[in-house]
Order: structure tokens, then C-alpha cells, then sequence
């Protein structure tokens, strides 16, 4: 191995280190200090002295923490020093009272912090900007990145968020018994959440770090193992599974490309056969009334399952995702059916043999389709380019006469998107030209 390979490889571990490492240590400091702000800020001043160190600490978790610690003792005897002394021997003694705790907890850290983060006070958008920053040590500006946010706004939910809970819950504590049980169903529209966000702006991640939708799936099989019989739990993981069995062969010299021309060989085998036998389990758990997640499980496993795009059986996807839309009435899921009934269109009227997988007109009732499509076009920016985008491939397989405009305008708007975008405007580009 060359030394520039060598180097990238010690750059992934450092890497990989880094994300199984930070929950722990943000869970300890948090305990220690009874603050999830403090135990977050001395968390990552642990982690920027770990990467200063000539060589890496022999334990990260172990080291992370000890220094965490002492930064902590450091900052309430000077506290204390300032205000008269004495509180500095309560201070000193409840963060010294965890230095024999054991750094690993039976519960997963992650599944801890997620717990935490899913608290029913903060609304859904917070939540999942909370859980990025403490569970996966996200920085603020990929934080809004990911979910589509100024980078003000995403720091401004972080504040008020790690304020709110301050202020009414007090010191940290992760949650059990009953309190803990009714946050899981947030816990696992978190982890669903982080799959739809990578998913949509980072078809093919630059790094580990970047991957939304694999510590997705990390942190489905943490709720898994805690939670063996929760159907909608391992069908999350299915989902999260598939979505990144699914990922090689997407992009091409630097271009999305359309289902039909992803080379299905290139999938990850391994994650198909997980994620389908996830999604089976989950639909035995579920029985007679699944829910939201176990249909969509069921979808990818179509997905997954058939030898080409124009296979799927466009049909009964639809009628799952109007399933899940009454489960689940949002605008994502009224345009993933949509979607789906257009194909279903599309596949009777013959596009998998049509030339370039273009019909020469629209199917009939294709113009219904597009018109609740295009009603959908009042939501956020990121919903916005979702209609955009099925809009323009529906025009361009029926060649409407304004689809290459609609690519163009297309191409345009995600000039100026986050992380993720380019190999997505690279492919309205290459069908504008066409």
C-alpha cells in the first residue's frame, strides 16, 4: 500500500473512532456534569485535544472522558473560587462520584442520547437537529445542511432546544419506565428521518462521517437489540438497510442515474438479504395492521427484489404507499403514490421498450397525475424540489414539450443546494441537453 493509501485508511479509522466513540463520551460527561450543554461543549474540547496528541490515546472513550472530567473540576473550583469557595466541594464531589462508573452502560449510548434528545417537549424539526449534534457529533453547519436549514436557524433550534430541556427537566437524566417507552415512537421517526434526509441530499456520501443513512441504520440495529419484538423498529432498520443496499451504481462519473440504468449487479448483496429478512420479521411482528414503517419496508423490498425498475409492481406499491398515507397523511407520502401510479401508467403503456425509455405522449389519466403532482408545490424548499423533480421526469418519459425548460429551471435550483446535489443536477443537465 502507497503512503498516501496508508494515510487515508489511519484517516477512516480516526474517523470511524470518532463516531463510535462520541456517544459514550457525551453520555458520561452529560452525567457527570448533570448539563447536556456542559457535557456536549467538554465532549468536543476532549475530542479537539484527542486529535492534537502526537499519537492516538490507547482507549479514545476512556481518555474523552477522564479529560472531560477534569476540565469539568477545573471549571467548577474556578466557579467556585469566584463565588466563595465552599459550593466547589459539591461541585468537585458529583463529578468525582462517576469516575468509577463504567464507561459502557448496558443500554446503548446512542439509544440513550436519542431517548433524550426525543423529548416531547421539543417539536419533531428540533428533535432531529438535537439528536445530530449529541448522538452523532454532527458540527451546526452540517447539521443544516442535512435538514435544509440557514446555519442559524439550525443553531438557533439547537439553543433553544438544550435550554428548553434545562429549564424543565433540570439536570441530565436518560429517561426509563414509562417515560422512556413513550418516546420510542419518536426515537424511531428520528432514525426514519435521518434515512429520508441522506437519502434525498446525499445519494453518495463523501466519507462516513457524511453518511446520514448509515448511522441510520447503526443506530435501527442499537434499537433492535434493545427492542427484538417492536415491528415498526425493525422495520426501520429494513428500510435503512435497503436504502443503502440499493446506493452503488447510482451515480456514475458523477451522474444520477434514472432506475432503469442502474447496473442492479453492483447492489450490496449482503445488506438485500438482511433488509429483506428484516422487512419479513417485520411484517410477521406487525400482523393484520401494520404500521407506517412496515408498509415501507415492504415497498423497498419490492424495490429491492425485482430484476429491473420497469419489474416493480408498480401497482401494489401504490396501493402501499396510499396505505401509508392514510397512516401518515404528509405530502412526502401523497407524492410517493403519486409517483407510483404514474409508473404503474407508464409500465402498461409499454416505456420499458419505448427508445431511451420514452413514450411518444401521456397515458391516459397521467394529466390527473400531474395535476395533484403539481399541487403538492406548496410546501418547503426541499418538498418544492421533490415535485420539481418528479414534474420534470414525467414530462421527459412523455415528452411534453416543456420538459428540457423544466430540467433547465431544475438544474438551476440545485445550483445553490447543500451537500449531495450534483450528481442530481448532472443528470436534469445531460436531460435538458437531450
Amino acid at each position: 500500500m502507497s503512503a498516501t493509501g496508508e494515510g487515508d485508511a489511519a484517516h477512516a479509522i480516526a474517523r470511524e473512532a470518532f463516531l463510535a466513540a462520541w456517544p459514550q463520551v457525551v453520555r458520561a460527561l452529560a452525567a457527570a456534569t448533570g448539563s447536556l450543554d456542559e457535557g456536549e461543549e467538554l465532549a468536543a474540547e476532549a475530542f479537539a485535544r484527542a486529535a492534537a496528541q502526537p499519537e492516538p490515546p490507547a482507549s479514545l472513550v476512556g481518555w474523552c472522558i477522564a479529560v472531560g472530567r477534569r476540565a469539568a473540576i477545573d471549571a467548577a473550583r474556578r466557579r467556585a473560587t469566584e463565588r466563595g469557595g465552599v459550593p466547589a466541594l459539591v461541585d468537585a464531589a458529583r463529578i468525582d462520584a462517576v469516575r468509577g462508573q463504567d464507561a459502557a452502560p448496558a443500554t446503548d449510548d446512542r439509544i440513550a442520547l436519542l431517548v433524550v434528545a426525543c423529548d416531547e417537549l421539543l417539536p419533531p424539526a428540533s428533535r432531529i437537529v438535537l439528536a445530530m449534534r449529541l448522538v452523532l457529533g454532527v458540527d451546526v453547519d452540517a447539521v443544516a445542511a442535512h435538514v435544509g436549514m440557514e446555519r442559524a436557524a439550525a443553531a438557533a433550534r439547537l439553543t433553544r432546544a438544550k435550554r428548553l430541556l434545562a429549564e424543565r427537566r433540570g439536570a441530565f437524566a436518560v429517561p426509563s419506565g414509562a417515560q422512556r417507552e413513550a418516546r420510542i415512537p419518536a426515537v424511531r421517526d428520528c432514525i426514519h428521518g435521518m434515512v429520508a434526509i441522506g437519502q434525498r441530499l446525499a445519494i453518495a456520501p463523501e466519507d462516513a462521517l457524511g453518511d446520514l443513512v448509515g448511522h441510520a441504520e447503526r443506530l435501527a440495529e442499537a434499537l433492535v437489540r434493545e427492542r427484538a419484538r417492536d415491528a415498526e423498529a425493525r422495520a426501520v432498520l429494513a428500510i435503512a438497510r435497503l436504502a443503502l443496499a440499493r446506493r452503488p451504481g447510482r451515480v456514475v462519473d458523477g451522474v444520477a442515474l434514472p432506475p432503469e440504468e442502474v447496473d442492479r449487479r453492483a447492489w450490496d448483496a449482503r445488506r438485500i438479504v438482511l433488509g429483506v429478512d428484516d422487512a419479513l420479521v417485520a411484517a410477521g411482528l406487525a400482523g393484520d395492521d401494520p404500521g407506517r414503517y412496515a408498509l415501507e419496508a415492504r415497498v423497498a423490498a419490492l424495490h429491492t427484489a425485482a430484476p429491473t425498475a420497469w419489474d416493480v409492481p408498480w401497482a401494489l406499491v401504490a396501493r402501499l404507499h396510499g396505505a401509508v398515507e392514510e397512516r401518515w397523511p404528509a405530502p412526502s407520502a401523497s407524492l410517493s403514490r403519486l409517483v407510483a401510479d404514474a409508473y404503474a401508467l407508464l409500465t402498461e403503456a409499454g416505456v420499458a421498450d419505448a427508445p431511451e425509455g420514452r413514450l411518444d405522449g401521456a397515458p391516459e389519466g397521467m394529466g390527473r397525475i400531474v395535476a395533484d403532482v403539481a399541487a403538492l408545490d406548496a410546501g418547503g424548499r426541499a418538498q418544492r424540489r421533490d415535485v420539481a423533480l418528479v414534474l420534470a421526469d414525467l414530462a421527459w418519459r412523455t415528452r411534453a414539450p416543456d420538459a428540457s425548460a423544466r430540467y433547465q429551471r431544475l438544474a438551476a435550483m440545485l445550483a445553490d443546494d447543500a451537500i449531495g446535489a450534483a450528481p442530481i443536477r448532472a443528470l436534469c443537465e445531460r436531460r435538458a441537453a437531450s
